[in-house]
Parts: C-alpha cells; structure tokens; sequence
C-alpha cells in the first residue's frame, strides 16, 4: 500500500512540476522524506525535460522513487514490477514480446541507506537488451551498439553518477556509482 501511495504522489507531483510543493496532505518534510529537497527536485526535474525521453535523472544520491523513473521508462517494452524492501529496490521486467521461448528479464538492484537515498545500482539481463538500455536510457549516441558488442568495457561519468557496463562471461553488466569527480553531489545538495 504504501508504494501504490509513493507511486500516486510521484505522479500527482510530474504533473504540477511548476509547484511540487502544493499537494493535498503532503507538507514541506514528508516532500523532502519521499523527494529530496527542492533543489533536488528541481535539478531532477530540469535534466527530466532536457532528456529525449523525458525519463532520465541521477541515481546516486537520490531518493529511491527516483527509480520509477526507470521502471517508466522500461514499461514502453517491458512489463515492470517494483518491488522495493526495507533497504532497496528491485525492478524486475519482463519483455513482452519475445522470439525465445524464456522472455528476457531485466533486473535492477539498487540499496539505499537510512534516509533512502541510492547508493549504487546495478542492472542485468541479455546482452542486446542491456545494450540498448545502457545507450539509450543515459543518452550516449556517441557509442555504437558494435562498439558495446565487442566487450570492452565502458565508463562515462554522468553529472553524480558514473555509468559503466563490463562483461562477465557473456553478460554485461550496468553499475551506477557516485562520481567522486561530480560538479555536483545529490547525497550534499542543500541538506
């Protein structure tokens, strides 16, 4: 219940983006709680509408629901379940349209501390399809989908966060961490 109430909020705040702090039986601390500060809010909302998409924000240092971002934008092709617990979030979705008999599954795990904000994540599932999320999702035209073929591994610095995607076995795999080189910190934004 109390994710389908987190899930209500967050979108009743994408669509008065212009006041985020005016909505029924929410005050200023229980925004902060769920959403960061304002200028959080803000500078994750601004890198929102500048994205293709209109799904991208940083992760590290951000509150956990910042990841329905995410889960949103895996929807369009994948069938999405949120699954957070006590101290992370777990994605998991499923393809929906599949030319093998097991439909591929994406998974994200991502731990938060104390005040829920993320810590790091990691995203795994077939190499096409965490190619593809890997280019498209953080916006990196400059990478070629062959270029990611050839298993090398990969590391672009993103505002806070450092996106990577490395290979074990046949595998690759996305990480988020914080990019301790970051013009800016999500964890020390106007705490």
């Amino acid at each position: 219940m109390k994710t389908l109430t987190i899930i209500f909020l967050f979108l009743a705040i994408q669509a008065n983006a212009q006041k985020p702090w005016i909505i029924k039986e929410m005050d200023s601390t229980e925004f902060v709680e769920q959403f960061g500060t304002i200028e959080q809010y803000n500078y994750q909302k601004d890198l929102e509408r500048k994205s293709s998409h209109k799904m991208l924000c940083l992760w590290t240092g951000a509150k956990a629901i910042w990841l329905y971002n995410f889960a949103m934008y895996l929807d369009k092709d994948y069938s999405v379940q949120w699954e957070p617990t006590d101290n992370e979030v777990v994605i998991v979705a499923t393809a929906r349209v599949s030319t093998t008999a097991t439909p591929p599954v994406i998974r994200l795990v991502a731990p938060f501390n104390e005040k829920e904000q993320i810590m790091s994540a990691l995203v795994t599932g077939p190499a096409d399809d965490i190619i593809k999320i890997f280019v498209n999702y953080w916006q990196l035209s400059e990478l070629s989908y062959n270029d990611l073929k050839s298993k090398k591994a990969v590391v672009k610095n993103f505002v806070s966060d450092k996106v990577s995607i490395a290979w074990v076995a046949d595998q690759p795999t996305i990480s988020v961490s914080k990019n301790k080189n970051a013009p800016l910190d999500l964890f020390t934004l106007n705490k």
